[in-house]
This record gives C-alpha cells, structure tokens and sequence, in this order.
C-alpha cells in the first residue's frame, strides 16, 4: 500500500516553483523562529529581514541553475551549484549588515547560524527524494546500452539517477574514447547482437545526432532481438531537462532523413534573442517544430495562432515546462477573422511573424478551390494588412515547391501568396518567402500513410512507379526556415537544398524492408495512379528564376518577384469571386489568369 502512494506521489514531474516555494519558506521559517527564540528582544531580526535572505538566496540559486534539474536527478555538480549559491548569498547579506540599520543587531555569528540551517535543511530535503524516489515504489528496471557522444558522462550520470535503467555497457566509435572504465564497453559491429541478447537488453539510446548509416545497422539488429531505440537529446536543448518520459522513440522518418544540418547559431540568436514573435498556424507539423527549434534561442514572447483546439491544448502541455523561460501566449483563433488579427496584433506587438497557416492536401483542395483561395491568399493578405503600421520588423512566408510551375489549386494559392507579398516590399521591413518541398513525418505525409499501411499488413499504395519527391526533415526544415529568417533581406525567395529527390516506390520498399517485413511476401505494393493534381515529379524554380548562393550551403536565394498592379488587382478579384461562392471552373479560371504557368493535370480543370 506504501509502495503504491509512494509511486503516485513521485512519479509525477511537478513544477519546479514548488521546490522554490519549499526553499524560501525553510529560510523564512529558520529566521522567524530565530526570532522568537530571541524571547528577550523579539527585533533583533527586523520583518524586512526575514524576506530579505531568502530573496537573495533564491536569486543566486536561479542564476546558478540550481533549479534546471528535477531533485530526482540530482549529481554532484549541482550540489556543488547549490552550496556555492549560498555562499554568494552570506557574502552580499554580509556585506549589506555593515551598512544598513535593518541589520545591526545581527552579528555575523547569528548570520552563520541561519545559513547553516537552512542549507542543512534545504539540502537534507533533496536528499529525502532521491532516497525515497530510489528505494521505494513499483518499478520495471530495464538494461540499456548507450552510444557514446560528447554527452556521455551526462547521460551516464542521468540513467545511474533513476532507478528505471541500468547500464549494460556503451556503445563506442573508434574516434570516441570511453571515459567511464567501470561500465564495459563494445564496437559498432555484429557481435553487438550477442551483447544485446546476453543482457537482454531492452533499450539502446543513440544521440539525436547520430548519423543515418550507424542508425540504420543498430535499427537491422532489431531484426535478430526485440529492443527499442530511444533517442536522448543534444547538450544544446533539453539535456538539463531529461527524464525517463523525455527519451524519444526512434521512428522510421529517422532513418530516411539526411545527416544532421549546421546552422549559424551566432547569426540566428543574434535575430530572435528576446523578440516577440507570432507563430500561425502553430500547432502544425511546421508551426509547432519552429517553436521547439526557436526556444533555444530565448525569445521573449512566442504568441501561437491556430484554430485546431486538440492540437493547441497538445503544444501547450508539451511547452509548460518551458514557461517560466519565455512567455506563451496560445491562442485558438482564425487568421481570417481580420479584426482579431488587429486586435492580437495590436495587444502583444509581434516583431517577428512566421506565417505557417494553410491548408496544404492537394487532392483534399482540388476538391475545395473556394477553401484554398480563401483560407491560403486570403489568410496571407489579412496578415500582411494587419502587419502594416504594426511593430514587425520581419514576415516569414512558408512556401511550398508545389508552388513552382503549379499543377495543383493548392500549388496556385501558394504562388499567388508569393506574388501578393510583393505588393508590401516598400511598407515592410523584411518580407521573407522560403520554399521547401515534402515534410517527413508531418500530417498526412506519406510517410506516416505507408506506415499505418504497414501496420495493418497492407498492400502499401504507391501513385506511380516513377513519381518522385522532394523529401526534408520536419526539424531540418524548420531550422531552415530559422536560418533564412535571420539572414533574409526584403522580397527574398529561400529555397532549400533537399538533396536528391526520392522515388517513392524506393521509399515504400525501403520502409517495408526497414520494418522487418519482406516484399510480396508479407507486404505489396500496390500502384493506384496519380491523384488530382500531382504531378511526376516537383520542382522548386521557375523557368524565369535564378539561383544565387548564401553562406548556409542549404540555402540558396531566388530572385525576386515584381509585379504590376493589374495582378494585384486580379488577386483581389479572386477573393471576392471565393467569398461570393463562385463555382470552381471559375475561380480556377481566374488563377490560371494570374499565374500563367499554372497547369492543372490530372485533373477536372484540366
């Protein structure tokens, strides 16, 4: 019965504000008590006094991080954070006893005294939740290997914390040394299964960082053992935050993406540092990853636009833990309610707006032309109508390569969305459009289709034999857009190196084989034909564009658009033909009018 309320009590990850009430009350409580012990002259410590101490030690305390660490994983360094706190605290409320009156009745012994309970007792505490986090309670424990990286002894140091892991042994490289000569460790190679079955060793957590090819040979082994492989991540982003629910299972997308990016970091904090930025569509694949990749680089204020409630409640739990970094504002709204957008605008004065709203299924739109017009252009014009007079300083566009040589409405609303945007060059600071093509893992990629096509034992449903895509990471086009953003100069088009397209027909055959199935054998593929819309493969110039280079090898820069005022004319056509219910022929008509590159196939329209 003991074990049981022990484990609901301290499984729970609670905030940490509660650890720092518990830390001001006990410093608090020492001194008031100190008071009344002195029963002869109840003022030799004044009221403001007994604030004054704990406010201090509390300062030194977040300075120093001692509460970036949950008390269940605390080591020596942060012990050692801990004491040298406070003692920056006893040398400044030293200092302040030989010049205020607030404090000359307290003599340095007194001084001692207090600081001495109330680390004690501060430090005592901590102690009484590891013990009683370590040695009571039910619990599964669970043999792990780990891979060696830059962060090893952190990792390592984590997993000896709780009491879910033990360490079987680390993985090493022949260009990484183990520093750790109490834990065994093995080479990447095939005697690894032997390891793995020998310890029956349930999980092999790799670093976040860690290239595709050693990813790929651990993921093979599965193929001989059931283990899962977990990922924990860089020093850089939550490792001061790690615990047992913060390891992210590896999935298929993973093993598909490229080696890991580099990023101007310098240049990229240098522009959100401490900036107010709106984010719409920001409970989406995109929206949300910018929001994690943009946390690192502490902008003050991230206001989050989107009107799925389900999503939106989703990201608000995820990002509690950060909100006493940087201030969240969730709000769950349309970004066609111009007038709320005025009213949002007006209320947090955004610097920075990244636009990531749309509706983007190509065949769910070939069906829905009013909805695309309205909810894609239409979207984007209230926002840079909201923008004009506003406190932002730079607009990022999130663009799509169907945006090029359209052959879908999707694909058209898109390219009049970059066309539109060059009628406020002049009014705007910096207006940024970037240009990437297929997502891996965001919502409804084929990634994640053939996955649950997988799963439920098939047939794995390709259009065509030799249709191709562009294929990027969620994080690695997220980080893209961050970098463009920063280096971006007034109607620049960033377009993103995606590598070497990819057959899809490949990537189905690779994800069954991936999943341990074998081909026509466990899972078919089963070719369906293009939908509306599609075409063969994508593209991200046009014919009139051309390329010049940036300082990121990944980013590449297209010339402008300039445009006359008969097309913004036409756009505002557009809009008022979708609002008034216009039937789609039309409305299809009057964008093949503006974007004379514009050609339906394998369509109704075409």
């Amino acid at each position: 019965m003991l074990n049981k309320y022990i484990d609901i009590i301290f499984k729970k990850q609670y905030p940490r504000w509660t650890i720092m009430l518990f830390d001001f009350a006990a410093t608090a409580s020492i001194l008031l008590s100190y008071n009344f012990y002195q029963l002869d002259n109840f003022i030799t410590i004044s009221w403001p006094f007994i604030f004054l101490i704990p406010f201090v030690n509390f300062l030194f305390l977040r300075i120093l991080g001692v509460y970036n660490t949950s008390i269940r994983y605390y080591s020596l360094e942060n012990l050692f954070s801990l004491i040298l706190s406070f003692i920056c605290s006893f040398f400044i409320i030293y200092q302040l006893s030989n010049f205020s009156v607030l404090l000359e009745r307290f003599t340095i012994m007194d001084l001692i005294i207090v600081y001495y309970l109330s680390i004690s007792i501060i430090i005592s505490f901590r102690f009484f939740i590891k013990i009683i986090f370590k040695n009571f309670g039910t619990y599964k424990v669970e043999n792990v290997l780990v891979y060696a990286s830059e962060d090893l002894n952190i990792i390592i140091n984590f997993l000896n914390q709780s009491k879910y892991f033990k360490i079987s042994g680390v993985i090493i490289d022949d260009n990484l040394k183990h520093l750790n000569s109490g834990i065994n460790s093995y080479g990447l190679d095939d005697n690894l299964i032997t390891i793995i079955k020998q310890y029956n060793v349930k999980k092999i957590l790799i670093p976040d960082s860690l290239n595709i090819e050693k990813i790929e040979f651990i993921y093979n082994l599965k193929n001989s053992s059931k283990f899962d492989i977990v990922k924990f991540p860089e020093q850089s982003k939550f490792l001061d935050r790690l615990t047992e629910f913060s390891l992210n299972p590896l999935e298929i997308e993973d093993l598909l993406s490229r080696d890991k990016i580099s990023l101007n970091k310098k240049n990229i904090k240098k522009e959100y540092y401490d900036k107010r930025i709106l984010i719409t569509g920001g409970a989406g694949s995109i929206g949300s990853e910018i929001i994690r990749q943009l946390i690192k680089f502490k902008p003050s204020q991230i206001l989050i636009i989107d009107n799925s409630e389900t999503p939106m409640f989703d990201l608000k739990s995820e990002l509690s833990s950060f909100e006493e970094e940087i201030n969240f504002h969730f709000v769950v709204d349309s970004i066609l309610d111009k007038d709320s957008m005025s009213y949002l605008f007006k209320k947090f004065k955004p610097e920075v707006v990244f636009h990531a709203a749309a509706f983007k299924h190509v065949s769910m739109m070939e069906e829905n032309p009013k909805s695309a017009i309205i909810n894609n252009i239409l979207g984007t014009k209230n926002l840079l109508d909201v923008s004009l007079n506003s406190s932002i300083s730079k607009f990022v566009f999130i663009s799509s390569d169907k945006a090029v040589n359209p052959s879908s409405v999707m694909g058209v609303t898109k390219r009049i969305c970059e066309l539109y945007i060059s009628k406020f060059f002049k009014d705007i600071p910096d207006i940024i459009v970037t240009r990437f093509g297929n997502v891996l893992g965001s919502n409804g990629s084929v990634v994640k289709i053939f996955k649950d096509q997988i799963s439920s034992g098939g047939p794995v449903t390709v259009t065509h034999p030799e249709v191709n895509r562009y294929f990027m990471t969620i994080p690695e086009a997220s980080q893209l857009v961050l970098e463009a953003g920063a280096m971006g100069e007034k109607g620049e088009i960033f377009v993103f190196d995606m590598g070497e397209p990819v057959k899809i027909s490949d990537l189905a055959k690779k994800m069954i084989k991936l999943s341990g199935k074998i081909i026509d054998e466990d899972i078919t593929i089963e070719y369906i034909g293009l939908r509306e819309g599609e075409k063969l493969y994508e593209e991200l110039l046009t014919d009139s564009e051309k390329l010049k280079k940036s300082y990121n090898s990944l980013i590449l820069i297209a010339e402008k658009d300039y445009v006359d005022n008969n097309t913004y004319t036409a756009i505002d056509e557009l809009i008022e033909s979708a609002k008034k219910g216009s039937n789609n022929v039309i409305l299809i008509d009057k964008m093949r009018e503006i974007v004379e590159e514009y050609k339906p196939l394998n369509s109704k329209y075409s």
